[in-house]
């Protein structure tokens, strides 16, 4: 048992500080994913089961499942999060298990896997006592077989743990923990359907008050993201190496995605009420969370970075893009290449003029192009054509923000030449 855990430990290490690094997990999980979705279209459903629900709905699901269950283990086990992650991925593929389970003991497309859904509080805490076994049918919703996958699950981490520790609390604590959060994930439509009744007190129609499950997930997943972040806020600071008053500029992209609101609903200002509110929240986090991606280079190329630190900046940088350009994704066509415009001004703003040195002199005009892209995504919000836009507010725009960026890249361009001159 000695060498059993000594080994155990040594592999947490190498977890931790060995190739593969963590991106090359996250792709892993994200294909296991889409085996699990082709699995249930072949086995369950019969047919195509749409690309929302397996390139959004699914990944949002199961990444932020993930680590919300590696955060806590980590605590419990007193590990990196990194190596909880990459163990938690490496056991993700037991997620394959149901549908072919299921498919052998009920027959191809005679059961369906679903979420809980009860009627009341009284019902959601009989199911958790019970472990699912008040539902009514056994092929219907948290299947067998979904049963089954838990306490395989629920076995492996009490192992790992005890294995770990040798401390039968913390095994007992680990085991309960991953029991109640996958029971919260699984009963997500009791809590989905309570917040859409929240923001329809706020006087949003029963249209704008509608909460899909992609909605619902990646809010939650950025929630996960924002209070690691909090939670090691030390090493945030130290992995966004950005200048303090930078970050005022972050607050351009959020501000235009709502003024082209609300100039896309001035003749009818009573529309606000009809737009769906998750889509303002989530256009809000892309266009924030676009200008913490692209800048987060910025510092990486002025100070020398141990590789952990570079390392991990890679992983922000990959997995953020994705999860943003996924969340563009969400919310329409239009909305996704639109924010792709929005990205790629970003970049040339932030690093074309180090590679094209002719951009100096044009260096405000990707950061007007920027804010033009991001009042458009608020402006098409509203269900208004983007070529509604007057050619007058399209002009004015990106010459004012590129008057102001190009001029501060001058003036920062001649006092960098001066202070050389000086010295």
């Amino acid at each position: 048992m000695a060498r059993l855990r000594k080994s155990i430990s040594n592999y947490f290490v190498n977890l931790e500080n060995a190739s593969p690094p963590l991106p090359l997990y996250l792709v892993l999980l994200l294909i296991i994913v889409l085996i699990r979705g082709f699995l249930e279209t072949i086995l369950v459903e019969g047919k195509f089961l749409g690309t929302e629900t397996l390139l959004l709905h699914y990944p949002a699901f199961f990444i932020s499942l993930i680590l919300a269950i590696s955060a806590f283990m980590s605590v419990i086990l007193k590990k990196s999060l990194i190596s909880i992650l990459k163990l938690i991925i490496s056991g993700s593929i037991i997620i394959l298990l149901p549908p072919i389970l299921d498919s052998i003991i009920f027959g191809r497309e005679n059961f369906r896997l679903m979420y809980l859904y009860v009627n009341s509080f009284r019902e959601l805490v009989r199911a958790f006592f019970t472990f699912y076994f008040s539902a009514p049918s056994l092929s219907r919703g948290v299947t067998l077989s979904i049963r089954i996958e838990l306490a395989l699950a629920m076995a492996g981490i009490g192992w790992f743990t005890y294995i770990l520790s040798k401390k039968i609390t913390k095994t007992i604590l680990a085991v309960i923990s991953f029991y109640v959060i996958t029971f919260l994930f699984l009963s997500i439509p009791f809590y989905k359907n309570l917040i859409s009744r929240l923001i329809m007190t706020v006087g949003f129609s029963e249209t704008a008050s509608y909460l899909g499950y992609p909605d619902f997930f990646f809010l939650l997943l950025y929630l996960e993201i924002i209070l690691l972040l909090f939670a090691n806020r030390k090493s945030t600071l130290n992995l966004l190496p950005i200048p303090r008053y930078s970050y005022l500029s972050g607050l351009l992209g959020p501000l235009m995605m709502l003024g082209g609101l609300l100039m896309g609903i001035k003749n009818n200002p009573s529309y606000l009420w009809q737009i769906r509110f998750v889509n303002i929240v989530l256009c809000s986090i892309m266009t924030m969370g676009g200008w913490l991606i692209i800048n987060l280079g910025t510092g990486f190329r002025k100070v020398n970075f141990r590789f952990q630190k570079s390392s991990a900046i890679t992983t922000v940088t990959c997995f953020g893009t994705v999860l943003l350009i996924m969340n563009s994704f969400l919310i329409g066509e239009i909305h996704l290449y639109l924010y792709l415009v929005y990205l790629g001004c970003l970049f040339f703003f932030v690093y074309g003029k180090n590679y094209l040195p002719f951009l100096k002199w044009l260096a405000g005009l990707p950061l007007g192009l920027a804010a033009l892209a991001s009042y458009m995504i608020g402006f098409s919000l509203c269900g208004r054509e983007i070529n509604e836009v007057s050619t007058v507010t399209i002009i004015a725009m990106v010459l004012f923000f590129s008057v102001i960026a190009g001029s501060s890249e001058l003036i920062k361009t001649w006092r960098y030449r001066n202070y050389q001159g000086k010295t």
